[in-house]
């Protein structure tokens, strides 16, 4: 993470906040440090096609920044960003250091850190690893910012708020002034990640078959094993109708949030309160707020009906069953006073 990234919000002189800055910096590397430290000892040592598959992976985002016009805002991603880990272990370090069930992903990406987990698969499913390592290098390259709060004696709050291309992690008080930690766009960001990843990988199909054995079949087949597809549909079908409502090309508003993730600029999002009513953005971003929706059917079908339906109170109707349960952290409340302003 550098400085730049950093926006620290409360009263504070200028001397004072570059140094919290600096502070805040120097305690992630810090915090990174110790984690590698930790997870030296499980780390599986990199194979050469390792290594070629990363310094590839360079090469197809530098090309794919330059074809969206965000050339200036790639990253270059090194080796030692990627700790390779047996499965068991992965999980172990998930549960251990990071309080998380890692059991269903192939990867995890530390935003701020840039430091990704990988388990390591068998030679069978090597498209499913090139995939991993794509879009959590996604991720690593997605828009990051920090927003640290300082009280009024200028000392760090609890409080808090990161963003990562268009998913944002908040922490801040909810009921009986408890600390909670609140997800947004979670589902649309893994949405739009994992659909340039595989855009990046239909682009060099032909490579991937010369160079890593990987058929078309495979390649095809893989969306059988996309934990991602019920967001990625959902996004479509929202993709089409604001197209078709703003008059614009789906295939060149698509691009727009495929530059954005990298950018930065979200003030375009605006749109879909124009196009679906106020309290939409809520419920968009709603998605992706707890893990399983990603495999939920009938959460899917929600969104997708909300996306789909002209009709108001139908709209209305499918909001009471998508946040229904939700009342014990404010997420329907705050759709609630988005959708009556």
């Amino acid at each position: 993470m550098k400085e730049s990234e950093i926006k620290i919000i409360g009263k504070m002189d200028d001397e004072s906040r570059e140094e919290f800055k600096r502070e805040t910096v120097a305690g992630l590397d810090r915090e990174v440090e110790k984690i590698l430290s930790a997870t030296k000892q499980f780390e599986l040592p990199k194979n050469e096609e390792d290594l070629r598959i990363i310094e590839k992976i360079n090469i197809w985002l530098e090309e794919y920044f330059k074809n969206i016009g965000a050339e200036e805002f790639v990253k270059k991603i090194k080796a030692d960003q990627f700790v390779i880990l047996q499965e068991n272990d992965f999980v172990k370090i998930g549960h251990d250091m990071f309080d998380s069930d890692w059991s269903h992903h192939h990867a995890k990406m530390m935003p701020g850190m840039d430091i990704v987990f990988v388990k390591r698969l068998p030679e069978t499913e090597k498209f499913a690893a090139l995939v991993s390592y794509l879009h959590e290098a996604v991720h690593i390259e997605s828009r990051f910012k920090l927003n640290a709060f300082v009280s009024k004696e200028g000392v760090e709050d609890p409080r808090g708020m990161h963003r990562l291309g268009y998913s944002i992690k908040s922490t801040k008080k909810g009921k009986d002034e408890k600390l909670e930690n609140y997800d947004y766009f979670d589902g649309l960001n893994e949405a739009i990640t994992q659909m340039i990843t595989l855009d990046i990988l239909r682009q060099h199909g032909q490579e991937l078959e010369r160079d890593y054995s990987i058929t078309p079949e495979e390649q095809k087949n893989f969306k059988f094993k996309d934990g991602y597809m019920g967001y990625e549909y959902v996004y479509m079908v929202m993709l089409q109708k604001l197209a078709e409502n703003l008059n614009q090309n789906p295939r060149d508003y698509n691009k727009k949030f495929n530059k954005n993730i990298f950018t930065g600029d979200l003030m375009f999002l605006r749109d879909v309160e124009k196009v679906f009513g106020k309290g939409s953005l809520r419920v968009l971003a709603f998605m992706g707020s707890h893990p399983p929706h990603a495999s939920d059917l009938e959460m899917i079908k929600f969104f997708e009906g909300y996306f789909l339906t002209e009709d108001e109170n139908e709209r209305k109707e499918i909001v009471e069953k998508i946040f229904s349960g939700e009342e014990d952290k404010g997420y329907f409340e705050k759709y609630k006073k988005r959708a009556e302003k």
